[in-house]
């Protein structure tokens, strides 16, 4: 696989994205249904106080930054393959790494996504363990410890 170039990941990983979406976006609707709406009576919205509102925010964030994730992944192919007119093409464009913000981003947007959705399963874990706070240290700490510490930089 190591003969694959550039500009094929990304269409490759576009496409991936976009049928992942798709799982989303149909997901997401009985999610926020079930979140915001009675089952025992049709579309009938539950009481404010019934509402789970550290899950529904996440839910609608984690859609959010996949809406986000898919909009600049479509922009880039599109700036590659159709905007860019420069020599070489899009495998040009995509061996230049120094095309802007909308690069980094995309490392910013799965980055949210793994924080909101880990936080997500902290939260139910705590939850289901009756708000007990020993049940979600060791998770917590774990967490923590998978974020990146830079020994060489100065403070």
């Amino acid at each position: 696989m190591s003969d694959v170039q550039a500009h094929t990941a990304r269409l490759i990983a576009l496409f991936v994205s976009c049928v992942l979406y798709g799982i989303l976006l149909t997901t997401l609707v009985p999610c926020l249904r079930s979140l915001l709406f009675s089952a025992s009576q049709k579309f009938q919205l539950k009481p404010r106080n019934k509402i789970k509102f550290p899950i529904l925010a996440a839910s609608i964030l984690m859609f959010l930054v996949s809406t986000f994730s898919a909009v600049l992944s479509m922009q880039d192919v599109i700036d590659a393959f159709i905007d860019y007119s420069g020599p070489g093409g899009a495998l040009q464009f995509y061996d230049t790494l120094n095309n802007g913000w909308k690069h980094w981003m995309l490392a910013v947007e799965d980055t949210v996504q793994v924080i909101l959705g880990d936080g997500l399963l902290i939260y139910r874990c705590y939850v289901l363990y009756d708000r007990n706070w020993r049940a979600i240290t060791i998770p917590c700490i774990r967490k923590n410890q998978s974020c990146p510490i830079d020994p060489e930089r100065p403070t």
